[in-house]
């Protein structure tokens, strides 16, 4: 009887680690069978550490897993979300300039801050330098839809956009990780950083009470912009940036070769220590310069959601 139960009690187990276990595969892009053999590999244990650190509610253990700095951004990732992967997960390879990234990996959400109120269901990227080690991994843009601006005057780099797209989700998850030093690096030291605030009141009249918007511009230097902003991570609870509607247009300038404008979407909430919510929905715009290694921000320029079409500000803009 004794033996019987052992053996019940080992196979439980079994089960259990191997309910836990995640098996990676790339389904398409990569054409190098050793190199997508040890990428496989990598997520696989990757997303296995991830599982059974959910399920045993401890800490992840990423000590050989992922590079330092990967390691570091995810940690800090888990502290606010920690979620749980398919047993059987899959994407394409997509190249990059830099390396390689996976992407559209389905994960669900089991903690994550209060008031947060975004999908359950999630996708991951996981991004990779040429070597196939693990850089990056974070959550994809929710909603996302990618175009690109029609040019006769260049051929468009597929490995470019997958590029550009990294570093706007990148961009976008260095505001939700408060991660001031990076935000430091992207932007160039003449940036020009145009930001606004919507600020609500409401008035009595005659019939219904109305609410009245007002929109506050400030132009800010590098500087500036980053002291500000460094007041504003410590005074908030938390941040939770999002984008949609990414439009990729290359300059086309002999002026400015390698730089390119993304105009997007951008969502904004943020919860103070003293409970106080703010939110706001505009139109962001970033020029890119791709000449620089890693790439860094000239401009970028917020507009209020009822901005007219005719005055959107563009790549065209800064030709």
């Amino acid at each position: 009887m004794r033996k019987l139960l052992l053996l019940f009690t080992g196979l439980l187990i079994a089960i259990s680690t191997s309910a836990q276990e995640v098996s990676f595969h790339f389904t398409d892009g990569i054409y190098n069978a050793a190199l997508k053999s040890r990428m496989e590999q990598n997520v696989s244990t990757l997303l296995t550490e991830i599982n059974q650190a959910t399920e045993q509610n401890r800490p992840l253990q990423l000590n050989g897993k992922v590079g330092m700095e990967a390691a570091e951004r995810l940690k800090m990732l888990w502290e606010s979300f920690g979620f749980v992967c398919q047993s059987n997960a899959k994407s394409i390879c997509y190249g990059l300039t830099s390396g390689y990234q996976a992407r559209g990996i389905q994960v669900t959400v089991t903690r994550q801050p209060e008031d947060c109120t975004d999908s359950k269901t999630r996708e991951l990227t996981i991004s990779f330098d040429k070597s196939g080690n693990v850089t990056r991994v974070g959550f994809a843009l929710l909603n996302n839809h990618l175009s690109v601006a029609n040019s006769k005057q260049e051929v468009y780099d597929v490995r470019r956009k997958n590029e550009i797209l990294k570093f706007v989700e990148d961009f976008r998850n260095y505001y939700n990780e408060k991660d001031l030093e990076s935000l430091r690096k992207i932007y160039s030291d003449d940036a020009l950083i145009i930001t606004g605030r919507v600020e609500t009141r409401k008035e009595s009249g005659d019939f219904n009470q109305q609410i009245k918007k007002r929109t506050t511009y400030t132009v800010q230097d590098k500087e500036g912009y980053l002291n500000n902003l460094s007041i504003l991570f410590r005074n908030n609870k938390y941040i939770d940036v999002s984008f949609e509607e990414i439009m990729i247009s290359p300059a086309n300038s002999e002026a400015m070769k390698n730089y390119y404008g993304v105009n997007l979407i951008q969502h904004w909430k943020s919860k103070n220590k003293s409970g106080k919510e703010y939110e706001d929905t505009g139109y962001l715009f970033l020029l890119w310069d791709f000449n620089e290694d890693p790439p860094v921000i000239h401009v970028r320029a917020w507009q209020p959601n009822d901005t007219p079409d005719d005055d959107f500000i563009m790549v065209d803009d800064f030709r």
